[in-house]
C-alpha cells in the first residue's frame, strides 16, 4: 500500500518535479560562469549557500503546494482516506515523498558545487562532510516549514508574509541576530569558509525545531480526521477576505507610524576638515579656531591619519565590515592627554576633543580611548554592559600595546608605571558584573589594565582562538541596544568563551586570576 501511494506522488509530479531539479541546477551553472559573482563571493560554495537561501525554500513551497495544499483544496485527498491504511501514513508518505525530493535537489546542488570547485577549492574530508551536513540540515528545516505550512490552506499566504516581514524586523529593527539561531545560522556568511568546527549547537536546535514543527504539521492533518486542515483548504469569505484586507491596511498602518517616529540622525559636517578613509576606517579632524596654523593644520593630518590606520587595523583583525565615522577636534585650551567626548549620537559616530599639538597621534591613551568608543558606538553603547564590557575595555587596551608586550608584568609596567594590587581577583561573578567590579576597584585605568591582561590570556590558548573570540563579541552590527538583551539568551559571553577556547567561565577566571597574582607584589 505504502509503495502504491509513492507510485501515485510520483506519477502525478514527476514532470514538476524534473522540472525544479533541472531548472535549480541550470540556475546554478549559470550563476557560476558570471565572474563577477564568483569573485564577490570568494568561492563557489558562497553561490551555493545563496541558492540554499534564497531558491531552495521556494522549491519546497512548490512541491509543498502540490502534494498537500492542492491536494486538501481539490478534497482528492478523500479518495485516499477510503483506503484500508491510518490517515497518519498517508502524511507520512507525503512528507517522506517531499523530504526525499528536497534533499535530491540540494544534494545536487553540493554535488555540482564540489563538482566545479575541485580545482579551484582547498577541499578536504572535513570540510566536505560540514557542507553535507549543513546542507541537508538547513535543507530538512525547509521542507519541515513548507510542510507545515501547506495545512494552513487560505490562510497561508498571510501567515508566509508574515513570518517573513516578523523575521525581517526582527533582524533589522529589532536586533535579534536571526542569522545566527539555530537552521539559519547552518547556511550564514560561514557556510563556504568554515573548514574546521561543527556547528552542535546550530544543529541540535535545528533538530530540536523539525521536530515541533514537523510535529505541529502532522497535528494539523490529523486533527479532528483532518476536518481542520480541509476547513482552512476552503476558500476564503467575504468577511474573511475584508477582515483579512483591514489587517494588511493597519499593519501598513504601523509600520508607517513607526517609520515616522523613528529617530532621524543627520550626518556631522566638521568645516575645514582634513578627512582620511583606510579601509573602513572614517576620520575628520578639524580645529576649532577660525585659522589654524601650519603647526596645528600638519597635526590634524598627522592625527587624522594615525586614527584611521587604528581603526581599520582592528576593524580588519576583528572582521568589522564598518565603523561609524570618528570626529576629531582640536582645542588650544585643552591640556596635554586630556580627552573629552563630544555630544553625538551614536548612529552620527564618536566625536572627540583634544589638544593635537601637545597630544601625540601615536598616544596609547588616546589610541585605547578611540577604540573603545568607537567599537561602542558601533554596537550603539550595547557593549559598555555588565557581560561584555570587559571585552571592550580589554581590546581597547591591549591592541595599540599588542606589539610592545607579551606578559601581564610588561603591560602593568607600561599601563601603571607601578605594581598591582595584592588583593585584586577576578572571578566568573566579576565577569559577569563587570561594572561592578570596576566600581569596586575605583580605578579605571587599573580595571582597564586587568581586562587587558584578560585578553592576554586568552592568547594562551591561541591567537586564532583569541581573535574568534574578539570578533564574535566586538564585530557584528547591532542596530538597537535591544539587541543585548536577546543575545545574551543564546549567545552570551560564557557560551562565546567556551565556544572559541574550550573553557568555562570558572576556569578562565581562574587562569586569569593566577596571572595577576603572579605580577609583581605590591612593596609594603
Amino acid at each position: 500500500m505504502i509503495f502504491g501511494l509513492i507510485e501515485k506522488e510520483w506519477r502525478q509530479h514527476w514532470a514538476m518535479i524534473l522540472f525544479v531539479l533541472i531548472l535549480l541546477t541550470t540556475g546554478f551553472v549559470v550563476l557560476q560562469n558570471m565572474e563577477v559573482l564568483v569573485q564577490y563571493g570568494g568561492s563557489n560554495f558562497a553561490l551555493l549557500d545563496l541558492l540554499l537561501f534564497a531558491l531552495l525554500p521556494i522549491a519546497c513551497l512548490v512541491i509543498g503546494n502540490a502534494l498537500i495544499a492542492a491536494e486538501f483544496r481539490q478534497r482528492t485527498q478523500v479518495f485516499l482516506e477510503g483506503l484500508p491504511m491510518p490517515r497518519w501514513m498517508m502524511l507520512a508518505v507525503k512528507y517522506g515523498f517531499g523530504l526525499v525530493f528536497v534533499l535530491v535537489a540540494a544534494g545536487t546542488l553540493l554535488g555540482v558545487a564540489f563538482w566545479s570547485g575541485y580545482q579551484t577549492e582547498a577541499m578536504t574530508n572535513r570540510f566536505a562532510l560540514l557542507l553535507w551536513i549543513k546542507t541537508f540540515g538547513w535543507a530538512w528545516f525547509c521542507w519541515s516549514v513548507i510542510f507545515t505550512h501547506a495545512f494552513l490552506g487560505r490562510y497561508r499566504i498571510a501567515i508566509g508574509v508574515a513570518i517573513v516581514a516578523l523575521l525581517l524586523w526582527a533582524q533589522q529593527e529589532a536586533g535579534v541576530m536571526i542569522s545566527r539561531f539555530g537552521p539559519f545560522e547552518l547556511v550564514s556568511d560561514r557556510f563556504a569558509y568554515e573548514r574546521f568546527e561543527i556547528p552542535v549547537e546550530a544543529l541540535w536546535m535545528t533538530c530540536i525545531l523539525i521536530i515541533v514543527i514537523t510535529s505541529f504539521g502532522f497535528a494539523l492533518g490529523l486533527v479532528r480526521d483532518a476536518t481542520l486542515a480541509t476547513m482552512l483548504s476552503e476558500k476564503m469569505s467575504a468577511r474573511e477576505k475584508m477582515a483579512m484586507t483591514a489587517l494588511c491596511v493597519l499593519g501598513m498602518v504601523l509600520a508607517g507610524s513607526a517609520a515616522e517616529r523613528k529617530e532621524k540622525t543627520d550626518s556631522l559636517q566638521l568645516p575645514g576638515a582634513f578627512d582620511v578613509v583606510s579601509g573602513v576606517g572614517n576620520v575628520s579632524a578639524a580645529a576649532a579656531v577660525t585659522e589654524p596654523t601650519i603647526e596645528e593644520t600638519e597635526a590634524l593630518k598627522l592625527h587624522a591619519t594615525a586614527a584611521a590606520e587604528l581603526l581599520a587595523g582592528a576593524a580588519d583583525y576583528l572582521g568589522c565590515k564598518r565603523l561609524p565615522p570618528l570626529f576629531m577636534v582640536h582645542r588650544r585650551d585643552m591640556e596635554t592627554q586630556e580627552l573629552e567626548d563630544g555630544e553625538l549620537s551614536s548612529r552620527q559616530g564618536y566625536l572627540i576633543r583634544l589638544n593635537m599639538i601637545s597630544t601625540h597621534p601615536e598616544s596609547d591613551a588616546l589610541k585605547a580611548r578611540v577604540l573603545q568608543k568607537v567599537l561602542a558606538a558601533h554596537q550603539h553603547l550595547r557593549l559598555e554592559s555588565d557581560t561584555r564590557s570587559w571585552v571592550l575595555q580589554g581590546f581597547a587596551t591591549w591592541w595599540p600595546l599588542r606589539k610592545k608586550v607579551t606578559t601581564p608584568q610588561e603591560l602593568i609596567a607600561l599601563r601603571l608605571h607601578s605594581e598591582m594590587p595584592q588583593d585584586i581577583t577576578v572571578t566568573e561573578y566579576d565577569l559577569l558584573h563587570w561594572l561592578q567590579f570596576q566600581k569596586r576597584l575605583n580605578d579605571d585605568s587599573l580595571a582597564a589594565t586587568v581586562a587587558a591582561i584578560g585578553i592576554l590570556e586568552l592568547g594562551k590558548v591561541g591567537s586564532e582562538a583569541r581573535r574568534r573570540f574578539l570578533g564574535s563579541v566586538l564585530a557584528y552590527e547591532a542596530p538597537h541596544d535591544f539587541r543585548a538583551m536577546v543575545l545574551d539568551g543564546w549567545y552570551n559571553v560564557p557560551y562565546l568563551v567556551r565556544a572559541s577556547t574550550d573553557w568555562d567561565l570558572s576556569l578562565f577566571a581562574k587562569r586569569w586570576t593566577e596571572s595577576l597574582l603572579a605580577a609583581p607584589e605590591s612593596k609594603p
